[in-house]
């Protein structure tokens, strides 16, 4: 039997347990569907902060995207389709891990599902860079940052952008900004803002959604 992972990747000022506890807990109730599949959840310090922002354990995109490419690398032993799920930040971690991630894990990928992620940026992102507060990491999720418009591009040059990809978004986010270019069939919105649509109720339709797209249904 094919060995189905899921890997959770939380976003700022969270944890695997404050971003995706709910999620877990259906996934966990629907064992007729997940019996089969194993979760794993990426933590890194994301509501750390730090006065010194090119101290050497400053927490940035680079670094902790470079450890959860280490962390996929140590979980795909065995997995043969691997979903990967990360909400808000943690959409942004997951393209650049598999950017350095090894061909063995690319490989076993099928697809991503990004919640409420800022590609664009964030003015959450504009106002910690102003107020010179936050990590590095936040700061670098502005609006017009140089680092988002770098991944933007070698994202779509980069074979690894064949793997499937799904969109969730809340019509109330005023946090994460819809990108326009993305099409429609790879998109659904529902009625929550930035905090709420990482919430999944029994009976949600954004969790019936999610539900869909990993078990391969549109």
């Amino acid at each position: 039997m094919a060995g189905n992972l899921i890997v959770l990747v939380h976003g700022l000022s969270g944890s695997a347990a404050s971003h995706f506890g709910s999620l877990q807990e259906r996934l966990s109730d629907d064992q007729d569907d997940f019996s089969s599949y194993k979760i794993r959840c990426f933590e890194y310090p994301s509501t750390k902060t730090s006065i010194f922002p090119w101290s050497e354990d400053d927490v940035n995109l680079d670094n902790t995207s470079s450890s959860l490419a280490s962390f996929l690398d140590l979980h795909a032993d065995g997995a043969d389709n691997i979903i990967l799920i990360g909400y808000s930040t943690g959409g942004i971690l997951l393209r650049m891990a598999l950017l350095r991630a090894t061909a063995y894990v690319v490989g076993r990928v099928s697809k991503i599902i990004y919640i409420a992620t800022p590609f664009k940026g964030s003015d959450l992102g504009n106002a910690s860079r102003w107020l010179n507060l936050g990590s590095t990491l936040a700061q670098e999720l502005r609006v017009g940052s140089p680092i988002l418009d770098k991944l933007e591009v070698d994202w779509r040059s980069s074979e690894v952008c064949n793997i499937i990809e799904y969109y969730l978004w809340g019509t109330r986010d005023n946090v994460a900004r819809v990108d326009p270019s993305i099409p429609d069939h790879k998109c659904f919105f529902s009625s929550h803002n930035h905090s709420t649509i990482r919430i999944f109720n029994k009976g949600d339709d954004h969790y019936k959604k999610l539900r869909d797209w990993i078990l391969g249904k549109r």
